[in-house]
């Protein structure tokens, strides 16, 4: 179906209605009124209030076998003297419980689709009635999420769909707004729910009219609990950042995630002191970026996390444990091996500083370092920090890899990352390391790192 298609899904209840005859029901009329418009809509139907207000193109009813189906047809077919209609509504009276099936009801698909024809002409119909179970076990709650699985199928990208919670059951409204929110979480590509209606029967005779509300705005928690729990599992900043209100702090947040995923250290810590100063002015924010102050205590703990590292490799050393904690193994792994490079050459840049953190000779010199030399030193210091090197670095290439060839099962790979960092922790990063780790360059000349047999230590050893 070309262009977008907008679709009320509504629930159809059993109840609120008016006896007119031996099973004959009709709901009573009330008056509607949206908050946006001064235009009160006097119906029995508040599907019919919603559907002219927004004018969908297609509505989904749903109900049970006791719903009040043929009250839909009588107030959208109009039956009152059309003999045919007639006949068809007392035929859906007789056939209500049991013996309805949907076949039955592709009458009122007719009829609601006449009806969005007429107050759209471009309204595309399509309008569907599912008959629901009522829910009361996990048989029947299985059954219903079947059905709405099905509806993926009257959904084409980039329609809009609006939900109507006003009547049936309690459950099946509820149930309606899980199972968009499954959906749409599950193919974001199919749709986009664009509003939630309910009307607010509590409050009509204060008002004299029962206002129609979008909580739609509620929608968004729950946006906002995957955000978060993605955020607080697995450091994730993505869907949090999309959802921020405030553009400064979702860019950053974004270069974050970025920088984060890429391992690029000195741009990644730029952004996070970014990101603190960010935070630090927010305070009294207006009411559509609220949820900021209720995530700005999370965020600030993040970027404190990183706070007062002395240099690129005690940053990535860090980032090593935080995606290690988060369940992001991989970039760990990468993290940790990488910074045991850098502060070895963080040491001999003190020595030389024409040396480069970036420059890939001078990274292989101290990997040379690692692999070939501290691995048998006499001090067993040195040999320790060679070793767990070598260790963290075939892991990584494995994981590199895609897990292909001889390597530590994944049970195992995943315990030993925390015991691998606090092991570089304690042989490199602890401050009463770096006294020792500033011999080195007395030790081994970096002019001389080579992969050579008979490299020999200088004599100042």
């Amino acid at each position: 179906m070309d262009g977008i298609v907008e679709i009320l899904i509504a629930p159809l209840g059993s109840g609120g209605y008016e006896e007119k005859g031996v099973g004959m029901r009709e709901y009573r009329t009330a008056k509607y009124k949206f908050p946006d418009s001064g235009k009160i809509y006097e119906t029995s139907f508040i599907t019919a209030a919603i559907s002219e207000h927004l004018k969908v193109d297609k509505i989904i009813l749903v109900g049970t076998k006791n719903s009040m189906w043929e009250e839909v047809y009588r107030y959208f077919g109009k039956i009152e003297g059309d003999l045919e209609k007639e006949k068809k509504y007392f035929s859906l009276i007789e056939k209500i419980g049991d013996q309805l099936t949907e076949v039955d009801l592709q009458c009122v698909n007719e009829v609601m689709d006449e009806f969005l024809k007429n107050i759209n002409p471009h309204a595309s119909g399509g309008s569907v009635c599912k008959i629901l179970e009522y829910g009361m076990n996990d048989e029947e709650l299985f059954k219903n999420l079947d059905i709405f699985m099905d509806l993926q199928q009257q959904f084409q990208p980039a329609d809009k769909i609006y939900l109507d919670i006003t009547h049936s059951f309690r459950s099946i409204p509820l149930f309606m707004y899980l199972m968009i929110d499954f959906i749409q979480t599950l193919r974001k590509d199919i749709i986009r729910l664009s509003g939630i209606y309910y009307g607010m029967f509590e409050v009509s005779r204060e008002l004299d009219y029962t206002p129609i509300i979008d909580l739609n705005p509620l929608f968004s928690i729950t946006k906002w609990t995957k955000g978060v729990f993605d955020f607080v599992t697995y450091g994730n900043v993505d869907l949090m950042a999309e959802l921020m209100e405030d553009n400064d702090i979702k860019q950053t947040m974004l270069n974050i995630s970025k920088l984060t995923n890429l391992n690029y250290i000195r741009e990644l810590r730029s952004q996070m002191d970014k990101l603190r100063y960010q935070l630090e002015k927010v305070d009294d924010v207006p009411v559509p970026q609220s949820m900021l102050l209720y995530l700005k205590p999370e965020l600030l703990d993040f970027v404190n996390y990183f706070k007062g590292v002395n240099n690129d490799a005690e940053f990535q050393f860090r980032l090593a444990k935080w995606f290690f904690d988060h369940n992001r193994y991989a970039n760990g792994y990468i993290c940790l091996a990488e910074s045991i490079i850098t502060y070895l050459q963080y040491i001999y840049k003190k020595r030389i500083p024409s040396i480069d953190y970036q420059n890939k000779n001078d990274r292989e010199k101290i990997q040379n370092l690692l692999l070939h030399f501290l691995k048998n030193d006499s001090n067993k210091d040195y040999q320790k920090i060679g070793q767990v090197y070598d260790e963290i670095r075939i892991i990584r290439n494995h994981i590199a890899h895609a897990g292909f060839g001889d390597h530590d099962d994944y049970d195992k790979v995943i315990k030993k990352s925390l015991e691998l960092a606090n092991t570089v922790e304690k042989y490199i990063f602890h401050n009463s390391n770096e006294t020792k780790l500033s011999k080195l360059p007395s030790l081994y000349d970096f002019n001389n790192l080579r992969k050579r047999p008979n490299f020999q230590k200088e004599s100042s050893r």
